[in-house]
């Protein structure tokens, strides 16, 4: 008999009031082109996670440290049917204004080359998505930002890379 050791997955939590926003989206946008259409996310890889549970057999074995100091980076990255579109890394936090900063050069140029002025972007409903000065620069530089519904990581592509 061995031991196992599981972790539960993630899944959004979602009201009635949610479940019923995401049928209404998806009805509105069933006949939409989603050919031209970037799918973008932000997700943190960390070197010697605390999060790991170790089992053992032997609880005198030996378990080796992990470093307190863990480090971390942080991706941003978009794609769409064509592929990769652009990935950014770096080490800070993220707000609008920095998210504004990366755009041109790992959104809107890679987008224009792959679709030119006919692309779409998604993202979900972070508050650096929604500041302001992320809204006032997409709506000059992306053709089209599509509504996205709360509580849908599921409905996006890019959360499964």
């Amino acid at each position: 008999m061995g031991y196992k050791s599981t972790l539960p997955y993630g899944t959004p939590m979602l009201t009635q009031e949610h479940k019923d926003a995401r049928v209404q989206w998806a009805i509105q946008h069933k006949d939409d082109d989603w050919s031209r259409t970037i799918f973008t996310d932000e997700t943190c890889c960390q070197l010697f996670r605390n999060t790991i549970r170790r089992w053992s057999r032997n609880p005198s074995a030996e378990v080796k440290r992990i470093p307190k100091n863990k480090q971390k980076i942080m991706v941003w990255g978009g794609i769409s049917i064509k592929g990769l579109i652009g990935y950014h890394s770096f080490e800070t936090i993220m707000d609008g204004s920095y998210y504004v900063q990366i755009l041109p050069d790992h959104l809107i140029s890679n987008a224009r080359k792959q679709f030119g002025r006919r692309w779409r972007l998604q993202q979900d409903n972070d508050p650096k998505h929604k500041s302001r000065v992320a809204q006032q620069f997409l709506s000059s530089e992306a053709p089209e930002v599509i509504d996205w519904p709360s509580n849908s990581p599921d409905a996006n592509p890019a959360e499964n890379l």
